[in-house]
């Protein structure tokens, strides 16, 4: 499988407003995984105070990114060999949604079946 991975920044359409902080966008990781001309697409939202960021759940996609393997219908084995390292569960989530939509595209059929 081939991956990539990069930051994008998405201007939400109202400002997100809590008692601490406002904002207008969300920086996420966004990934793409190909395997015979097909590419499934996930996306992670890292959060700070877990002490993720979009820079490091790219490093953490960059650096274990072997770790998928060839076979994007072993889920559980993939799941096992990313649970080994700790943290980014954000980037974790991003490799599973594009798992999963590689998955259905490869198949033809909805990623929800």
């Amino acid at each position: 499988m081939q991956l990539e991975a990069r930051i994008v920044r998405l201007e939400l359409a109202e400002t997100f407003v809590i008692s601490r902080d406002s904002t207008n966008h969300a920086d996420v990781l966004q990934v793409a995984l190909s395997q015979d001309g097909v590419t499934g697409h996930g996306e992670g939202a890292p959060i700070a105070r877990y002490d993720e960021s979009t820079e490091s759940a790219k490093a953490f996609v960059e650096e274990h990114g072997g770790l998928l393997g060839d076979d994007p219908f072993a889920l559980e084995e993939i799941g096992e060999r990313l649970a080994e390292v700790p943290g980014e569960q954000a980037a974790k989530a991003a490799l599973d949604g594009a798992l999963h939509d590689l998955q259905g595209k490869l198949l033809g059929v909805p990623a929800f079946r």
